[in-house]
C-alpha cells in the first residue's frame, strides 16, 4: 500500500527538495494499491517540494486535440492525460494556464507565474498551436527556472518537453537564416494547427512526406523517445518506477545531440530540409 510518506520520501531520495518546481508525468495504475488514490500521489509530491515549491501537472487535451480550440475552457475542460493530473486540476488551489492543447495546472509558490501569459506572449509556430510552447509558456518558464521532472511509471515517450525541444529547434533553424524574406517563406511552409489535417491527408494519400511543400518539423524516430540515463536518478515507489531529471539537462542535451546527429531524431526529408536551410 503506497502512502503519501512513501511518495515524499522517494522523491526526496531522488534529489527533490523544498523550493523545487516539479513537473510530473504519471500512471496511477503503475503504483499498485495506494492509500487514497490519486490524492496520495499529489499530497506526497506537494510535501516533497514544500511550502516554497511548486507542483506542476500537464493538463493536455489529447483525445480532443482536433477540436481543442473550439471546446477548451481552462476552468472546466478535463485534462486527458490521466487521473492524477485531472485530480490535481480540480483542486481549489490549482491554477491552470489558458492554452488549449498543452496547458498545465500548478499548485504552490510559483503557480501564478508559471500559468499566466501562456497564450499572450511571443508565439512559436508549431503543429499543436503557435502558443503551445510560446516564449511565455509554462514550458519555457520551467526550462528557464530549471524545473525538475519526474516520470511516475509513465513511459518516456510522454515527456512533453520533447515537443518543447521540437518547437525551439525549428525556430532556431529558421531564425538562423539572414534574409528576412526567406525566413518568412520558410515559416509559411511549417505545419501549423490549422494545416496539420491537410498535411496528414496528403501524406496518407501519397505515402511521401516530400510530396507537399508543407514541413512538419517534428521528430520521427524511436530514438527521439529515449532518455539519457546519465542525467537521471531512479527509484521505485511501490511498483512505480520514478525517474527524476532536470529539464535543462534534458533539453540542452537533446539540442546539442540534434545539432550533431539530426538523423537520430528526424526522418530523411526533415534532415534534408535542415541541411538546405543551414546552407542559405
Amino acid at each position: 500500500m503506497v502512502t503519501k510518506k512513501d511518495v515524499c520520501e522517494t522523491l526526496k531520495s531522488l534529489g527533490v527538495k523544498n523550493g523545487d518546481i516539479l513537473l510530473f508525468h504519471s500512471s496511477l495504475k503503475s503504483f499498485g494499491q495506494t492509500e487514497n488514490g490519486a490524492d496520495t500521489i499529489i499530497d506526497g509530491a506537494l510535501e516533497a517540494v514544500g511550502e516554497d515549491g511548486t507542483l506542476v501537472a500537464p493538463t493536455l487535451l489529447t483525445k480532443s486535440f482536433y477540436v481543442a480550440y473550439d471546446i477548451f475552457d481552462k476552468n472546466t475542460s478535463p485534462c486527458e492525460v490521466g487521473l492524477i493530473p485531472e485530480t490535481m486540476r480540480k483542486r481549489p488551489n490549482a491554477l491552470r494556464s489558458d492554452q488549449a492543447t498543452h496547458s498545465v495546472s500548478a499548485i504552490g509558490k510559483m503557480a501564478e507565474f508559471l500559468t499566466n501569459s501562456h497564450s499572450t506572449s511571443k508565439p512559436r509556430k508549431f503543429p499543436y498551436g503557435d502558443y503551445a510552447f510560446s516564449h511565455g509558456s509554462p514550458w519555457q518558464k520551467m526550462y528557464d527556472l530549471n524545473a525538475k521532472v519526474v516520470m511516475m511509471g509513465a513511459p518516456y515517450d510522454t515527456i512533453t518537453f520533447r515537443h518543447f525541444v521540437e518547437a525551439i529547434y525549428s525556430e532556431k533553424i529558421i531564425d538562423s537564416v539572414k534574409d528576412e524574406n526567406v525566413r518568412e517563406q520558410l515559416r509559411a511552409r511549417l505545419v501549423t494547427y490549422d494545416t496539420i489535417t491537410e498535411y496528414k491527408d496528403i501524406v496518407r494519400q501519397t505515402g511521401n512526406p516530400a510530396s507537399t511543400d508543407l514541413i512538419r518539423f517534428q521528430f520521427g524516430t524511436k530514438e527521439s523517445q529515449t532518455l539519457d540515463p546519465s542525467i537521471c536518478k531512479t527509484a521505485y515507489c511501490g511498483s512505480s518506477l520514478f525517474t527524476v531529471f532536470n529539464c535543462k539537462d534534458y533539453v540542452d542535451g537533446m539540442l546539442n545531440d540534434i545539432e550533431a546527429n539530426p538523423e537520430k531524431y528526424y526522418n530523411a526529408h526533415i534532415v534534408e530540409f535542415i541541411s538546405k536551410v543551414k546552407s542559405l
